[in-house]
């Protein structure tokens, strides 16, 4: 008697096998947010309604941005994981948690967007980073009163210098007479190497207009004078349109240049003439 064969599904040659599924590019289904289908063959259905099937991996990645901030870390994850997580995280992570763990620079250009007005990173090194952090202080200290701040104030304040100095490298500082502590400025942020300072009120002020809220006074600039003595890595000193006069001028011309007792007239002659030009 012959004996039938039965033959397995898809076994055997001359292409008798069932074809083959369509290869599903996973990772441009995470990157779009896209569902799984349910057969491969099915067309992509939106992540809203029922049904479809998320890729768990898609899944974690949603819950651990969600929850990043009690957990800040990117140990052990690929690149392409970091990323993703980067891109869902939203801008009001601490940033000394942001600074220190995130490089990305869109995130960086996405967060200073939603904050800032008129953002230039050209500005501020070519760096979105870079230049939040830079407006960031300078925001901080328009806002700070260095004569009527408390402690917990001022230990804020510092605390925010301290940890922006890693990044900021340049600061254009607006603020009424006598509330700018530069001491603490520069003892915060030894790494500045730019800082222009404008003494004036930070708004519109319309018929309460007030000269003497706009100018530097002589007790500012000679606490300018005395900070940047020990700013040595500053490069860049601004005091333009703060009714800078011959006194004044002088106070800051001597601090920068170094003393020598044989120049000690041609530096009395060229503060003389470093003032009238600033005038």
């Amino acid at each position: 008697m012959a004996s039938a064969s039965a033959s397995k599904p898809g076994g055997g040659g001359g292409g008798g096998g069932a074809p083959q599924a369509a290869a599903v590019d996973y990772a441009a289904i995470i990157a779009t947010k896209t569902a799984m289908p349910r057969l491969p063959d099915d067309p992509p259905v939106a992540r809203t309604g029922w049904p479809y099937v998320a890729q768990l991996k898609e899944l974690c990645i949603e819950l651990f941005a969600k929850h990043f901030n009690a957990n800040p870390s990117f140990e052990s994850l690929p690149p392409d994981v970091v990323k993703r997580v980067v891109d869902i995280l939203g801008a009001d992570l601490p940033i000394e948690t942001a600074g220190e763990l995130i490089d990305d620079e869109s995130y960086w250009e996405r967060r200073a967007v939603a904050t800032f007005s008129r953002c230039d990173p050209v500005r501020h090194g070519r760096s979105w980073k870079q230049l939040f952090f830079e407006r960031h202080c300078e925001a901080a200290i328009r806002a700070h009163d260095a004569t009527n701040s408390t402690a917990e104030e001022n230990d804020a304040l510092a605390r925010l210098l301290s940890y922006a100095g890693k990044y900021a490298r340049a600061l254009d500082v607006v603020c009424l007479p006598g509330r700018f502590d530069a001491k603490m400025l520069f003892r915060r942020m030894p790494w500045l190497a730019s800082l222009g300072v404008r003494y004036k009120p930070g708004e519109e002020i319309g018929m309460g207009f007030d000269k003497s809220l706009f100018g530097a006074t002589l007790s500012d600039v000679k606490a300018i004078a005395a900070a940047v003595e020990s700013a040595e890595t500053l490069l860049t000193l601004d005091l333009a349109g703060n009714l800078i006069d011959d006194e004044k001028a002088r106070c800051v011309f001597l601090t920068l240049v170094p003393i020598r007792p044989r120049s000690r007239g041609w530096r009395r002659a060229a503060s003389s003439r470093i003032a009238a030009s600033s005038a």
